[in-house]
């Protein structure tokens, strides 16, 4: 059985009632039933570039040492 993102929205009484037919080669299966709700805040196009923008140069305070890159042996 494939993995099913399945959108509802809960009754004004506040009962989920979900039917999702998913055939008889799929009967007699145990499932496992997630509720999460679904995200309703988006970004709008111009918050995402507000927030791509502060990306670069974000960091504030001192780096630590990146260290020496290991010496090979030359190729022969």
């Amino acid at each position: 059985m494939d993995r099913i993102t399945f959108n509802s929205k809960v009754n004004s009484d506040g009962v989920l009632e979900i039917s999702l037919p998913l055939g008889t080669a799929n009967s007699n299966q145990d499932v496992k039933v997630t509720v999460e709700p679904a995200s309703t805040t988006q970004m709008t196009q111009e918050e995402w570039k507000r927030w791509l923008d502060s990306m670069p140069g974000g960091w504030e305070g001192e780096r630590p040492p990146q260290g020496e890159y290991p010496q090979r042996d030359p190729l022969s």
